[in-house]
């Protein structure tokens, strides 16, 4: 899937397309006013791209990059900020 649909508490419904790589991973968040989602190639590549969006109105909250080149992406996946560690994934 390239787009992620989700319904609020009011049953509003928000699409986020990101980056419009395919969204593997995703979870609305503690805060229960956000969510975050996981984008990726499909294959061959170490590369993920994360964003934290509000619910209410869809604005870009946050973002966060694994790389493909395995030092940096190990590197990025020690710093990476406790949003980006969804409980779903």
């Amino acid at each position: 899937p390239l787009t992620l649909v989700v319904m609020d508490a009011s049953q509003k419904m928000q699409s986020f397309d990101g980056v419009k790589l395919a969204t593997f991973k995703w979870c609305f968040l503690a805060d229960s006013a956000s969510v975050a989602l996981m984008q990726t190639q499909v294959h061959g590549t170490n590369y993920e791209y994360f964003e934290q969006r509000a619910l209410q109105d869809g604005r870009l909250i946050d973002k966060y990059e694994f790389a493909h080149e395995e030092d940096e992406n190990t590197e990025a996946r020690k710093r990476a900020p406790a949003w980006v560690k969804c409980p779903v994934y």
